[in-house]
């Protein structure tokens, strides 16, 4: 795992800037204000896009608790450019949702789109670059017919491997927006994160979602169980990437008072996922300055990775070849294997050519071994 205490003091800093105590928030105001005299907090802050909450901390302060800000100014036009791409954002996302309910497409809001409402003190706390919905796999033909209609097209990787090969075997369809729209829009299936080796079935999750009204639209949300589970895995699988936000997100979702401590351990073992969610809450422990829960602990320490599992965490060929193989033998029959790896030894020729600029398979292999030795 790479070390996080990078993180350490601006994520302390900014939890217990939304603390729930009035002393402990007017405290890290002040350190904050502090901070900010070097321009390289600043930079930091807008580096990990987490300057509109940093203002919106402050400005619940008056200059008589906090003194002077440095940067207030920079900071109040990071939030009020947030709050303007927010208000489009929040738009935008009501009207989709709006119509794939009217096709009758059920849609489950991960991500950022939930985490702004659920965890920030306000949206424009939070940016989002895209927008991740969960729907049943058996409505991803509507969905793609609505998509299709409003002027989405799939990113130009997604072409299929083979015929039907999307719906069977993958899990998501990545969908770039039409020219009046600016949400990237990730449709998931099935939610599967560390390469291949965990999944999050659609079936699994459906059950104790919740539903809020989101712009209007009635939509469902994560519980607060499979959320933690869900931004574990996700963090975990783009550690080498992970900014500031993902982390804090991780933080809110681990301190939420809706949290069963209980029923999340027991859905970590239902799933299997305990590899991926106890390595990642184990590094982040020491940021949270609440810490885990002793049954928590206990868990992290007790947990012993099946052998196939503890390959597949690790980085490289040998990680990537052994999360393939967890795949194929927890999640398809043995029937199925020469119809998920056929295609992606011999593609479609759609699918050489849309990604190559030509049907030319040599080329796809000297990519694929590259791709599959990085």
């Amino acid at each position: 795992m790479p070390d996080l205490s990078f993180a350490r003091p601006a994520l302390s800093r900014l939890l217990l800037l939304g603390s729930p105590d009035p002393v402990v928030r007017e405290a890290a105001a002040r350190q904050t204000a502090l901070a900010l005299a070097d321009p390289a907090f600043l930079h930091l802050l807008r580096e990990h896009r987490v300057s509109p909450l940093v203002y919106h901390h402050l400005s619940a302060h008056s200059r008589q608790v906090v003194g002077e800000v440095p940067h207030l100014a920079a900071l109040r036009t990071d939030f009020s450019r947030s709050l303007q791409t927010v208000r489009r954002q929040e738009l935008e996302t009501a009207d989709l949702l709006r119509r794939l309910a009217d096709a009758g497409v059920e849609c489950v809001l991960l991500k950022g789109a939930d985490l702004r409402h659920r965890l920030y003190p306000e949206p424009a706390t939070r940016p989002m670059g895209d927008l991740d919905l969960l729907i049943p796999p058996a409505q991803l033909a509507p969905a793609r017919r609505v998509m299709a209609e409003l002027g989405y097209t799939p990113f130009q990787w997604t072409p299929e491997l083979a015929p039907g090969y999307l719906e069977r075997f993958d899990h998501e369809l990545g969908l770039d927006p039409p020219p009046d729209r600016e949400l990237v829009v990730d449709l998931h299936w099935e939610i599967r994160e560390v390469g291949f080796l965990y999944s999050l079935p659609y079936d699994d999750l459906r059950p104790s979602c919740l539903g809020p009204v989101r712009g209007g639209v009635p939509v469902l949300v994560l519980s607060p169980e499979h959320l933690l589970i869900h931004l574990c895995l996700h963090t975990y699988d783009e550690i080498n990437t992970t900014g500031l936000l993902k982390l804090l997100d991780l933080a809110l979702a681990a301190a939420s008072p809706e949290l069963d401590w209980r029923r999340f351990l027991e859905e970590v073992a239902r799933l299997g996922v305990g590899g991926g969610v106890f390595i990642m809450l184990r590094e982040m422990a020491p940021l949270l300055p609440q810490g885990l829960p002793p049954e928590v602990g206990a868990a992290i320490a007790a947990y012993r990775p099946r052998r196939l599992e503890a390959l597949a965490l690790r980085p490289g060929v040998l990680g990537q070849a052994a999360g393939q193989a967890a795949f194929l033998l927890g999640h398809l029959h043995p029937r199925d294997w020469p119809r998920y790896l056929g295609p992606r030894l011999w593609p479609h020729r759609d699918y050489l050519t849309a990604n190559l600029g030509r049907p030319d398979r040599l080329a796809y292999f000297r990519r694929f071994l590259k791709n599959l030795l990085s």
